[in-house]
C-alpha cells in the first residue's frame, strides 16, 4: 500500500511511479488531512510512505496522522521523503512514530525539484524533467529492493542534523508558517482553484475576497498552482515563477 501526501506534485508523482510499479494500491492522506478521525490501515503487501520534506522535517500534520494512526497486515515499512536538498535528522523522528507500529526497513530522500518558491527560483519544466529523472534511477533500484523485502541502504548524518530538524524546524513553524503572511491581489480572478485545492480546507471567499485562515500547513499548493499568479506572501507578489510538477509520461518517456 501506498500512502502519500503531496503540496505541489512532487511527492504524487513518485508515489503513482511507486504504485505503478509495484502494483499496489494508493492513498492520498490530503483527502483526510483535515479530519480529525485516528486512521486505520490494512496491506498484504509492505507499506510504502512518501511525503515532502518541510524544514528538515516531515509535514507536522501528516506526523499527527501517523502517530495516531492503526496497522495491519504486513508489518514491514518503507519511507520516502521528495526534498530539494536534504532532509537531515527526519528520519530519526520517522522512526520515534512508526517503530512501535511497523518494522521500517529503509527511509530514503529523493531529490526532486525546489518548490519553495517563495524563497527559490521556480525551475523550468526541462530543469524539472531531468532532476526527476536523475531521481527515478534511484527510485528503480529500491523498488527492486522493496519487492525482495530487502533493507534499504542506510545514509550518513552530520553533527548539524538535530539542529535543523529540530531547532530551525520550530523556528519555520513559529516564524514563518503565518497565514495573515497570504493575500491575493488584483489579479485574482475568484476562480476557486486555491479553495479546492487547500487540503486543509484553509482558504474560503469572504465578502467576495479570498481569505486565508489559520490552519496553513504551508504547502504552497495554492501559490504554485495559482494560474494568474495572485497570491501574495507578505503583501508581496512572488517573483521566483510557480512550479508545476511535471506530467510523469514526461518523465517515462
Amino acid at each position: 500500500m501506498i500512502i502519500y501526501f503531496s503540496g505541489t506534485g512532487n511527492s504524487k508523482l513518485l508515489a503513482h511511479y511507486l504504485a505503478e510499479k509495484l502494483n499496489d494500491k494508493i492513498i492520498d492522506l490530503g483527502s483526510v488531512i483535515d479530519k480529525p478521525e485516528k486512521w486505520h490501515f490494512s496491506s498484504k503487501s509492505p507499506f510504502v510512505f512518501v511525503c515532502p520534506i518541510y524544514a528538515w522535517q516531515i509535514p507536522r500534520k501528516i506526523s499527527q496522522i501517523l502517530a495516531n494512526a492503526t496497522f495491519e497486515g504486513n508489518d514491514a515499512a518503507y519511507f520516502f521523503v521528495t526534498m530539494g536538498g536534504q532532509y537531515a535528522a527526519a528520519d530519526k523522528y520517522i522512526y520515534k512514530i512508526l517503530s512501535n507500529k511497523l518494522n521500517i526497513l529503509g527511509f530514503k530522500g529523493i531529490t526532486m525539484p525546489d518548490n519553495f518558491t517563495i524563497v527559490f527560483k521556480a525551475p523550468v519544466e526541462d530543469e524539472a524533467i531531468a532532476c526527476i529523472k536523475r531521481s527515478i534511477n534511484d527510485v528503480d533500484r529500491y523498488i527492486e529492493m522493496i519487492k525482495d523485502r530487502k533493507l534499504l541502504p542506510s545514509s550518513d548524518h552530520h553533527f548539524w542534523d538535530n539542529f535543523l530538524s529540530e531547532t530551525i524546524n520550530n523556528c519555520f513553524y513559529r516564524f514563518m508558517l503565518d497565514s495573515c503572511s497570504f493575500g491575493c491581489n488584483d489579479n485574482c480572478i475568484k476562480c476557486k482553484q486555491c479553495i479546492n485545492d487547500c487540503p486543509c480546507k484553509n482558504i474560503t471567499l469572504k465578502d467576495n475576497k479570498i481569505a486565508f485562515g489559520n490552519n496553513c500547513m504551508f504547502c504552497l499548493k495554492c501559490i504554485n498552482l495559482c494560474p494568474v499568479k495572485a497570491i501574495t506572501y507578505k503583501n508581496k507578489p512572488l517573483k521566483k515563477g510557480n512550479y508545476k510538477c511535471p506530467e510523469i509520461e514526461k518523465i517515462t518517456s
